[in-house]
């Protein structure tokens, strides 16, 4: 009986490991980011479809928002699943059940990051925490958190040769975001790395593989999430967006993370003898498949730099992991970080759940949108805004950017941008605007006596002079703050 008391005593230190303290770090640093997650347009167009599915027990291929692309416009909508699961979860629980699902998926990421990597635990744990700035930029409430989740569990199930699991992985995760493209460059690079080192797991590969591109076509697109990737971004890179535009050394994370390339370029010649080994050889060809993409769109950067903290770790060691020291200490220490990140998450959860920015829409504009009568132009960020919060109201365009013709939206962010509207506007007869108060077509639109009817935190309700009932500015921006 004491044998068997003393043997259960020394189980319980494994689970309080020097590696399993080191692992939870990352994982509630990770979590605490996305918990904080930001609120965008997109956020509110999700929600809205979410709630769409669910009404209509259908998934939506035909664009239901827009005025301007008619009855018929397809919308090669491949964020399905987690348009359902926003709206269910929002409509449950309000706000915060987001934050803590978006910090959930940041957290799993974290831990399958931490045990695809090798070498010491200190230093896994290191790589992960010095990845928190750029995976900051990425939290958001968006379907791309499921892409980076789905990027670590694919990655760990390679390294582990957990074939079997890859049709199911992929099968998940196009139903989630059409991120899966990413999958699909990383079975690429394990096929590649199999044929060049160790072609016995090419018949195993080859049949997981096959499956997995198979499972993908499981999906409301069919066929066509194979080529959407290609198209979409295609039409991005076409757009002055952001976060389609490459990391810039003028920025630090942008410096940051061309020197971080360079570094694992000159450590990938250095141990190049390393690329024998087949997990090694897979690494690096995925690291240098996914590089282009984040050179090319910041907005990929954080999901390359995780592949290449893995990378790194696997070409700095060759040997297995010693099992750290055992000690009550490691105990204490999780244990007091896990109570902080506790603390830390409700009081981030509700702070972000409280925040202006889950209230962008004030009563007035809607009751001025809901009122006045014409065509509306909105611009390209405040159409997330209405699709939601005024569901009657027909927007022009929005963040979706798929459903409508590239030149319709090139034209529409460069009036933006300029403030260049007379021709854009007469050729629609636009009587209402939604526009930000920073942007120039704010500042034009005041100037040719467009009158500001209504404000809400995330934008302004401008009326036509001829519609304008007398609440006119004189040409003189008075009625604008700017930021």
């Amino acid at each position: 009986m004491s044998q068997q008391r003393h043997s259960t005593l020394l189980a319980v230190p494994d689970l309080l490991s020097q590696r399993n303290l080191f692992l939870g770090l990352p994982v509630l640093a990770w979590f605490l980011v996305g918990v904080r997650a930001n609120v965008q347009n997109d956020t509110w167009w999700h929600l809205r479809t979410g709630k769409l599915i669910l009404d209509t027990r259908s998934i939506p291929l035909i664009d239901p928002y827009s005025w301007v692309l008619g009855a018929h416009a397809p919308w090669p909508n491949h964020e399905w699943l987690s348009q359902l699961l926003f709206y269910s979860l929002f409509a449950a629980s309000g706000p915060a059940a987001l934050h803590l699902l978006i910090g959930s998926l940041f957290g799993i990421a974290a831990a399958f990051f931490f045990l695809a990597m090798r070498g010491r635990c200190e230093v896994r744990a290191l790589i992960l925490l010095a990845l928190l700035p750029w995976l900051a930029t990425a939290s958001a409430i968006r379907p791309h958190a499921f892409t980076l989740t789905f990027t670590a569990l694919t990655i760990y199930a390679l390294l582990q040769r957990r074939f079997s699991w890859l049709p199911f992985i992929l099968l998940a995760w196009v139903q989630f975001h059409g991120g899966v493209c990413f999958g699909g460059v990383l079975l690429m690079a394990a096929l590649a790395a199999a044929l060049c080192t160790q072609r016995s797991l090419l018949p195993v590969l080859l049949v997981a593989v096959g499956l997995a591109g198979a499972s993908v076509a499981i999906n409301p697109l069919g066929i066509g999430i194979y080529t959407h990737p290609f198209t979409s971004t295609a039409m991005a890179r076409a757009l002055p967006l952001i976060e389609w535009a490459p990391p810039s050394f003028e920025s630090l994370l942008g410096m940051l993370f061309w020197i971080f390339a360079a570094g694992l370029c000159i450590l990938a010649m250095v141990r190049w003898r390393s690329l024998q080994c087949w997990e090694v050889a897979m690494l690096v060809i995925a690291s240098v498949a996914v590089f282009p993409l984040a050179a090319r769109h910041v907005r990929n950067v954080y999901l390359w730099m995780p592949i290449a903290g893995v990378t790194a770790t696997h070409l700095l060691c060759s040997s297995d992991l010693r099992e750290a020291v055992r000690s009550m200490k490691y105990l204490i220490m999780l244990v007091c970080s896990a109570v902080t990140a506790a603390i830390l998450a409700v009081l981030s959860i509700s702070e972000s759940a409280t925040s202006a920015s889950w209230h962008p829409v004030s009563t007035e504009a809607l009751a001025v949108l809901e009122a006045s009568s014409g065509p509306l132009f909105n611009s390209y960020d405040t159409g997330g805004y209405l699709i939601w919060f005024s569901p009657n109201t027909k927007v022009f365009i929005d963040s979706r950017q798929d459903p409508y013709p590239i030149k319709l939206l090139q034209q529409t962010i460069k009036v933006q941008l300029t403030g260049d509207f007379t021709q854009f506007f007469s050729g629609f007869g636009f009587t209402k605007a939604v526009v930000e108060p920073h942007m120039p077509l704010a500042h034009a639109l005041v100037k040719s006596r467009w009158s500001v009817a209504a404000r809400a935190p995330a934008f302004l309700v401008l009326v036509a002079p001829e519609t304008s009932e007398d609440r006119r500015t004189d040409g003189v921006i008075l009625d604008i703050t700017i930021p």
